[in-house]
Parts: structure tokens; C-alpha cells; sequence
């Protein structure tokens, strides 16, 4: 994940919109997706199986990231996405 950070004169200024610095503090953008995901079928937008394999892909990616920051020994404290 870039973090978009510029460095001036007086300090660090984040460069990315402020949409994106709320969602991100929140939540992930995996969970915002599988959240949106879960109301387009209550809706009745999107299939079953196509929300299922939103879900799974979800819960795989999610297993490499944990596994990849066990592995590496980054803290669990550190949530930031890849």
C-alpha cells in the first residue's frame, strides 16, 4: 500500500483524500467491499453465488495477508493493508 506521504518544510502532509484517511482509519477496504457486496444481495443486485465467491475471496486473501505478517513478524497491533 502506498502511503502517499510528502515531506515539507514543516512537517509530513498526507496526500490522499480525505474519503479514502476515514475509510481507512475504519475499516479495510476488503471489509468495505464484502460489506457492500453483502447489501447488494440483500437487495437483491448481485447472486448468491456471486456473493460467495466476493466472501471467499475476502476470506482468502485475508488468510495470506495474517499468514504473510506471522511470518514476517509484523505485530498484529499493525493494521495496516497490503
Amino acid at each position: 500500500m502506498s502511503t502517499n506521504i510528502e515531506k515539507t518544510e514543516t512537517g509530513t502532509k498526507d496526500q490522499r483524500g480525505w474519503l479514502d484517511i476515514t475509510i481507512g482509519k475504519l475499516t479495510s477496504r476488503k471489509l468495505l467491499a464484502w460489506v457492500a457486496a453483502t447489501t447488494l444481495l440483500c437487495v437483491d443486485k448481485i447472486d448468491a453465488g456471486d456473493w460467495a465467491m466476493i466472501t471467499l475471496l475476502w476470506i482468502g486473501v485475508q488468510g495470506v495477508i495474517d499468514w504473510y505478517k506471522i511470518r514476517s513478524g509484523i505485530s498484529p497491533r499493525d493494521r495496516q493493508d497490503f
